[in-house]
């Protein structure tokens, strides 16, 4: 008999014992249920959370790979930015002006040194993590990525370099002189001219008589210079923030 039926026949003989007893069941059936559902909302809302921090894990993972590669590339544009500044104070590129040329555009050379965020967002609009320290050191470390906007617009000086060295050049460079694998870039500078050394030097005093080459170079080796500087410690807050993350998934699986 069902416990509706058992406690209705009870309630009509007047069986008070046993309709406290039935109703006991039936209220401790109610609270069993509720603390299933419960425990079961529970496995699905932290199995999502952990999910998310694997996300932002693995986009932390790409920056760490990312800012060292900005690292090796902005050492790279400060030198030949130098080498740069070099020609331009000396009237004379001799039999090397291909090699100088190349320095030039390499030092025009930019990139984009923004966070990717969208993880971020996401797992914030939920509410994780539900622990506030982690919450904390997200916050703060995705709190970069504000800084970053700094240095998000293309240099100046790019834009007249590459509005002087004919494309035909600058095609070449790419084809030839530059590589990529995965996320990272190589710039190569002592790849074979593409045009003569007579050519070269002339391209080269037409980035002279430009007077913003030199003031906007200036310029962009000061930000590269800042950006240069910024990255270490950037990297190794990431990496430290990572460790973290694998711990704390760690510990809730």
């Amino acid at each position: 008999m069902l416990i509706t039926g058992r406690f209705a026949d009870a309630f009509k003989r007047q069986d008070w014992a046993t309709v406290l007893i039935e109703l006991i069941l039936v209220v401790v059936g109610v609270l069993i249920a509720l603390r299933l559902d419960q425990l079961a909302e529970d496995r699905r809302v932290r199995a999502q959370e952990i999910n998310f921090l694997k996300l932002v894990s693995t986009d932390i993972s790409r920056d760490i790979d990312d800012l060292e590669n900005i690292d090796q590339v902005m050492t790279a544009v400060r030198d030949f930015g130098d080498e740069a500044l070099a020609t331009l104070a000396d009237n004379s590129c001799e039999a090397k002006c291909w090699t100088k040329l190349v320095t030039f555009f390499y030092a025009s050379q930019w990139m984009d040194v923004r966070l990717n965020t969208a993880t971020y967002e996401e797992i914030k609009r939920t509410g994780f993590p539900r622990d506030p320290e982690l919450k904390d050191e997200l916050s703060r470390y995705y709190s970069l990525g504000e800084q970053r906007y700094l240095v998000a617009n293309l240099p100046q000086y790019r834009e007249i370099v590459r509005s002087i060295i004919p494309v035909t050049v600058q095609d070449y460079l790419w084809e030839n002189c530059w590589e990529i694998s995965g996320r990272r870039q190589k710039l190569i500078a002592d790849c074979e001219a593409s045009i003569s050394n007579a050519e070269a030097r002339q391209i080269i005093d037409q980035l002279r008589a430009d007077r913003e080459t030199e003031k906007t170079l200036r310029f962009w080796l000061s930000t590269a210079t800042v950006i240069k500087k910024t990255i270490p410690p950037q990297i190794v807050e990431a990496v430290q923030l990572k460790a973290k993350l694998s711990e704390h998934i760690e510990k809730m699986e």
